[in-house]
């Protein structure tokens, strides 16, 4: 089932807020300025017809007949309630309806299923390493999808074409459809991805597992959980730019060999 069919978008939780936070202006201020003619200007007014006052405000459609005030209080009220209310206006189109209208009307990111993760790599949560991980196996000619718990992540891949699947990696149904893939390149943070390793590896999956871990420390308690291997990108980038810049420093340092025989060079990995 596709998450957004259960939960609330952000822009929906947005208008909805908006369409709640309307009525309750109009009643504070309302009742502020109802309170306030009484007893600043010692003339009552009722309360709806404080209210109206306040919709009149807030919409910026102006007043009628009641707009004489003379103590400073109530035209730093109507002063606030005047700027509250373009505010409102201004703010409405490109934070709640753009937003809402852009959600309706896009791409809905297809749901996570076992049918389409079937005989085919899933890679968990995207990433620097997972990026240039696509662009390999797709040039092996296979196909990868992406499995993605963050749903601006997940659209910004669909929309560049990246067979993504969005969902909660937390839910059962999740870890039964993982354990349908034929491998699983995980990427997650590394107590998620235990989790989620001892998971499918309880629904009887047999695939490789690979993990990339941020902490060398968690590389051993991962592959208890029943990874197959678990590397370190930062490291291994590391080891690599070692590598590459150990061609300019050795001439540079091979010219102290004539400090004597027993001058000696060596690589030593050193763990943090």
């Amino acid at each position: 089932m596709y998450p957004a069919d259960v939960a609330l978008k952000r822009s929906e939780r947005r208008l909805l807020f908006f369409f709640a936070a309307l009525p309750l202006s109009m009643l504070l201020f309302g009742t502020l300025y109802m309170v306030g003619m009484r007893l600043l200007e010692g003339e009552v007014r009722g309360f709806w017809e404080s209210v109206g006052w306040a919709a009149e405000t807030l919409t910026t459609t102006g007043y009628g007949s009641d707009a004489k005030w003379t103590h400073p209080l109530m035209w730093v009220l109507v002063i606030f309630v005047q700027f509250a209310g373009v505010l409102m206006v201004v703010a409405v189109f490109p934070i709640y309806l753009i937003p809402f209208f852009e959600e309706r009307f896009e791409g809905r990111i297809p749901g996570l299923t076992a049918s389409a993760l079937e005989g085919r790599i899933l890679l968990n949560r995207h990433g620097a390493a997972i990026g240039r991980l696509l662009d390999e196996l797709d040039a092996a000619g296979l196909e990868p999808v992406v499995f993605e718990e963050d749903e601006g992540t997940a659209r910004t891949l669909f929309r560049r074409g990246v067979n993504v699947m969005y969902g909660t990696a937390a839910d059962a149904e999740t870890i039964a459809a993982f354990a349908k893939a034929s491998a699983i390149i995980t990427n997650g943070p590394d107590d998620e991805d235990a989790a989620m390793i001892l998971g499918v590896r309880g629904q009887g999956f047999e695939g490789p597992v690979v993990a990339l871990v941020s902490s060398p420390a968690h590389r051993h308690p991962l592959i208890l959980a029943g990874a197959d291997a678990a590397y370190t990108p930062r490291h291994l980038l590391a080891a690599e730019l070692c590598a590459r810049a150990d061609g300019r420093i050795a001439p540079r340092v091979g010219k102290i060999g004539k400090l004597g025989d027993e001058l000696a060079i060596f690589d030593i990995r050193v763990l943090r």
